[in-house]
């Protein structure tokens, strides 16, 4: 019967990693999953997580009873916050989560972090929406669930096409990643919809991955290789434009080149844990066949 697995609660459920990780779950047959979204459960945003099977859940991670009411009856919890829609309260909202699942009597607690950058760099770098999910780690340790997982994901593929200003193609047709790295700058990236499988293994190994921090790496190369590897599987010709800091589609984001220039993506974490988390998981030729992407970008990256 249905009401026989273990259901589990995942917070941002309606963005890509939270899409993937319902997916994930709904596919495996093990669980019932509670999409949590601000939006009303009946909107269309929410069909998706409908159709899936799952069941989409209305609260707001700022109210504490809001959280614990999404949690209530769930064994697990998959907690993600997105920077670039609450802005500076990742913390707060990240603790609410953390607080509110424990509350409800969760017994394992994931957490979707980042590296502390500017605690790995002594302070020279400060790129919020990578410490701010940092600095929720410890919070998350203090509630004392009986299992809790801290997942780290690495570049999403899926960026170079999502965001303004990555990439360009130039009348001449060669494609060029404009970015502040250098071409032997060491970069991590996997596909966002690969977090879903590794959280099942995590979820179904909950004492092999308590209180381990597993980075979610499908590709560590030097650019140059990222940008070789684009040619060898879409037949386009590519190039790395090296552009300054100050290109950068915002400081922030300066800032954070500029950390994977000198600690790389990860900082002092170990890469290849991940891979036993997801032994499948999509290198960036292999995403690169199944997407088709070729370069193609936003309509503003190119005006």
């Amino acid at each position: 019967m249905a009401e026989d697995k273990p259901l589990v609660t995942v917070f941002g459920a309606t963005g890509s990693q939270g899409t993937s990780v319902v997916k994930a779950l709904m596919k495996s047959g093990k669980y019932r999953v509670r999409g949590v979204s601000r939006q009303d459960p009946n909107s269309e945003k929410l069909k998706p997580l409908r159709e899936l099977g799952a069941e989409p859940f209305q609260a707001d991670q700022k109210h504490k009873d809001q959280v614990v009411a999404a949690c209530k009856g769930a064994y697990a919890v998959y907690s993600v916050t997105d920077f670039y829609a609450i802005g500076p309260h990742e913390l707060e909202y990240g603790t609410t989560v953390a607080e509110g699942a424990k509350e409800a009597g969760v017994t394992h607690f994931v957490w979707s972090t980042l590296a502390n950058v500017e605690e790995q760099s002594g302070g020279k770098y400060e790129v919020p929406h990578f410490t701010d999910k940092a600095t929720v780690d410890p919070v998350v340790r203090k509630q004392q669930f009986k299992y809790h997982t801290f997942v780290i994901p690495a570049w999403y593929y899926q960026n170079w096409s999502m965001f303004p200003g990555l990439v360009k193609t130039r009348p001449d047709g060669t494609v060029a990643f404009t970015v502040p790295l250098d071409e032997n700058t060491r970069h991590t990236g996997y596909d966002v919809d690969d977090t879903g499988p590794a959280v099942l293994n995590i979820l179904e190994h909950p004492e092999e991955w308590h209180d381990k921090h597993v980075p979610l790496a499908g590709y560590h190369a030097p650019i140059k290789k990222w940008i070789e590897d684009f040619t060898k599987v879409t037949g386009k010709k590519a190039v790395l434009e090296r552009v300054p800091d100050d290109k950068a589609p915002n400081e922030e984001w300066a800032q954070m080149f500029a950390w994977f220039r000198e600690f790389s993506y990860y900082g002092d974490f170990d890469i290849t844990v991940g891979r036993r988390a997801y032994p499948g998981m999509k290198d960036w030729p292999e995403w690169l066949r199944e997407s088709g992407w070729k370069g193609e970008t936003p309509k503003s990256s190119e005006e």
